[in-house]
C-alpha cells in the first residue's frame, strides 16, 4: 500500500495539492525532487516501522538449544541463522551461494585483466556491463548478508526497546542507551579467551558483524548523506558520528516511558514520518503556492517608502507588509514601464507570478543592451517559490536568484567542442560540451548512464518560428534520437534578442543496445518535416549540423 502511494505522488505530484483543497494547479518542476524525497523518506521509515511492529522476533529461538530464545544482540542468534543458511535444502543454497560469488569473481577479474592489458575482446563489451561485472563480486559476496544481518539488526534493537515487559521509569532510562555498546565492547575485550571455537565465532560475529552495525551503520549513512548535501566532510563527520548512540538512546527512553510496550512505541514513532510530512512536505509545498514569503523578504529588504506592486498575483497580505495600498498593474508593459520609474537611489519592487518573468527579462535585456552595455537579466531578489516571485528595479546588494541566469549568458561561451555555424543568419551555433551530471566534461559515454549536451547559441537577428530542436548520436546502424524543446519551453524563441547568448541544456541516455564504437553526434533545430537551414559550417548537406564523433565504451 505505501509502495502505491509512493508511486502516486511520483507519477501524479499535484494531487497532494488536494490537502489545501486546491484541485487544479500545476505543479512546479523546481519541486519536484524535493517533494518526491520527502514522501520517500517518510513512507520507507513508515514501512520499516511497521515491519518491525508485526515480526515476532522475540519468538525466535535456537535450532540446537531448546532453552529461553535469544538475548537482543547476542552473537550466537547470528552464528543460528548462518547455520540455518548453510544447512538449508541440504547445503544446495550454501553452494549456489559460492557458485554465483565465484562465477561473479572469474568474470570481474577477466574484465579488470582485459581492461588493464587493453585486450581487443574488451571493446566488444559495453561500459555499462563492465561495470556490472567489475562491481558483481562484491555485491554477490556481500549484499546478502548485509541484508540478511541488517533486518536481525533492526529486529533485536526494536526488541531491545520495546520487549513487551512491564518496564518502570527511571533516571536509569536517560542512559539506558548505553547498555547494548557496553555489552559490545565488553565482549570484544575478552577476545579469544577461551580455546573452543564457540568463543572464537562469538567475538568474530561480534566484531564483523554486529559491530559495524551498531557503531558505523547510521553514522556512515547520515555522514554520506550531508557530505553528498552541501556539508564540509568534517561537519558532516562531527555531525554523524553520534548519531548512532543518539539513537539507542532515544530508543531506550521510549521503550521505558512507555512500558515496554511495542504497540505504543510504533504509535510514537510514527508520528515522525507524519512530522516530516506536516512541517517539512506540506509547508514547502504551501510556499510554492503563497507569496508571503515573497512579501517577508520585502518587508525586510526595502527602504524607507519604497513601493511595491503585484502582477498577477493577489493578496490581501500585500497592503500590511508594504504599510500601505498595493498598486495592483494590468499587464507585463505595465509592470515593466511602472518597476523602471524608480527614482535615483531608490529601488521599486513587483511580486509577479513566474509565467511573467520570460518577457519581464526580455525587456529588462532590451533596455540594458540598449545603454550600451553588456545585456543583463532581471534581478530577482527572492525566488524561493517556483511560482511567485519578487523583482526589483535594480540588484542592489542582493544575489540575483533569476532562474534565467542558467540559460541566458552573461558573456561568450567556451565550449569543450567550439563549432562556428551560421543558420539562416539567424543564429551562430558556437560550440557545445557534453558533461556527467555531476557538470564534469567528459570525452567518452555509455549507454544506460545520463549524461547532458549543453548547446551554445548566439542570436545574430530575431527569430520568429518556435523552432524544436533535434539530437542524433548515429553509427553502426543506430541513432539515438533526442527530439526537445529547447530550453525546456522556458524560454521562447520570439525572446531571443541579438548578441544574446544562449545554452540548451539537454539531458539524454543511451539505448542499452549501443555497443562500443565510435559514433556522429549531429544536430539542429526543425519544425515538423523541415529543419532550420545550415548556411556554413560543418554539416551532412542535410541540415545536420556535424558535432565530430563521440567514443561509446
Amino acid at each position: 500500500l505505501l509502495g502505491v502511494f509512493h508511486h502516486d505522488f511520483h507519477e501524479m505530484p499535484e494531487k497532494a495539492y488536494q490537502a489545501f483543497g486546491v484541485q487544479q494547479a500545476t505543479f512546479p518542476e523546481t519541486f519536484k525532487d524535493t517533494s518526491l524525497a520527502l514522501w520517500t523518506v517518510a513512507l520507507v521509515m513508515f514501512a520499516a516501522l511497521a515491519l518491525l511492529l508485526w515480526t515476532e522476533g522475540d519468538e525466535v529461538e535456537p535450532v540446537e538449544r531448546k532453552h529461553q530464545p535469544f538475548a537482543p544482540f547476542d552473537p550466537d542468534h547470528y552464528l543460528d541463522w548462518l547455520k540455518k543458511l548453510r544447512e538449508s535444502w541440504d547445503g544446495v543454497l550454501a553452494l549456489a551461494y559460492f557458485a554465483l560469488v565465484a562465477g561473479a569473481s572469474i568474470a570481474g577479474l577477466a574484465i579488470w585483466i582485459g581492461v588493464r592489458f587493453k585486450m581487443g575482446w574488451v571493446a566488444s563489451v559495453s561500459l555499462q556491463v563492465r561495470d556490472y561485472l567489475l562491481n558483481a563480486w562484491w555485491a554477490t559476496a556481500f549484499a546478502p548478508f548485509a541484508i540478511i544481518f541488517g533486518i536481525l539488526f533492526a529486529l533485536d534493537a526494536w526488541r531491545w526497546a520495546f520487549d513487551g515487559r512491564d518496564r518502570s521509569f527511571s533516571t536509569a532510562s536517560f542512559t539506558r542507551g548505553f547498555e547494548p555498546f557496553e555489552e559490545l565492547f565488553a565482549r570484544l575485550k575478552l577476545g579469544y579467551k577461551g580455546v573452543d571455537d564457540e568463543s572464537k565465532n562469538r567475538f568474530v560475529i561480534s566484531a564483523v558483524v554486529i559491530f559495524p552495525l551498531m557503531v558505523l551503520a547510521v553514522p556512515g549513512g547520515l555522514i554520506a548523506y550531508l557530505g553528498t548535501h552541501g556539508y564540509r566532510w568534517p561537519v558532516a563527520f562531527a555531525l554523524g558520528m553520534p548519531s548512532g548512540i543518539a539513537l539507542f538512546l532515544v530508543i531506550g527512553f521510549l521503550g521505558d516511558l512507555l512500558g515496554g510496550s511495542r504497540t505504543a512505541g510504533f504509535s510514537v514513532l510514527a508520528a515522525v514520518p507524519g512530522f516530516i510530512l506536516c512541517f517539512g512536505f506540506y509547508p514547502a509545498l504551501a510556499n510554492q503556492l503563497s507569496p508571503k514569503e515573497v512579501f517577508e523578504s520585502f518587508a525586510r529588504i526595502h527602504q524607507g517608502n519604497e513601493p511595491l506592486a503585484l502582477l498577477g498575483v493577489g493578496g490581501r497580505t500585500a497592503a500590511y507588509y508594504a504599510g500601505g495600498q498595493v498598486e495592483t498593474l494590468p499587464d507585463t508593459q505595465r509592470a515593466f514601464s511602472w518597476l523602471l520609474a524608480a527614482e535615483p537611489g531608490t529601488r521599486r519592487y513587483l511580486a509577479t507570478r513566474a509565467e511573467e518573468l520570460p518577457k519581464l527579462n526580455q525587456m529588462y535585456r532590451a533596455n540594458t543592451h540598449g545603454q550600451g552595455a553588456m545585456a543583463q537579466n532581471l534581478p530577482v531578489l527572492d525566488a524561493r517559490s517556483s511560482q511567485i516571485l519578487l523583482v526589483g528595479s535594480s540588484l542592489g546588494s542582493e544575489k540575483n536568484q533569476n532562474p534565467l541566469m542558467k540559460i541566458l549568458l552573461s558573456g561568450p561561451p567556451t565550449p569543450q567542442h567550439k563549432l562556428t555555424v551560421n543558420m539562416e543568419d539567424k543564429l551562430e551555433v558556437v560550440g557545445y560540451d557534453l558533461t556527467d551530471l555531476s557538470g564534469k566534461l567528459i570525452d567518452v559515454i555509455g549507454p544506460g548512464r545520463k549524461y547532458h549536451m549543453r548547446t551554445y547559441y548566439k542570436v545574430l537577428a530575431p527569430v520568429t518560428t518556435e523552432w524544436e530542436a533535434f539530437i542524433h548520436i548515429d553509427g553502426f546502424r543506430r541513432r539515438h534520437n533526442g527530439d526537445h524543446k529547447p530550453l525546456d519551453g522556458k524560454y521562447p524563441f520570439s525572446l531571443w534578442q541579438k548578441d544574446d547568448f544562449i545554452v540548451d541544456d539537454y539531458e539524454f541516455s543511451l539505448e542499452p543496445n549501443f555497443s562500443p564504437g565510435t559514433y556522429t553526434v549531429f544536430f539542429g533545430l526543425f519544425v515538423g518535416d523541415t529543419r532550420m537551414k545550415v548556411i556554413s559550417g560543418p554539416n551532412d548537406n542535410d541540415n545536420r549540423i556535424d558535432g565530430g564523433p563521440l567514443r561509446v565504451q
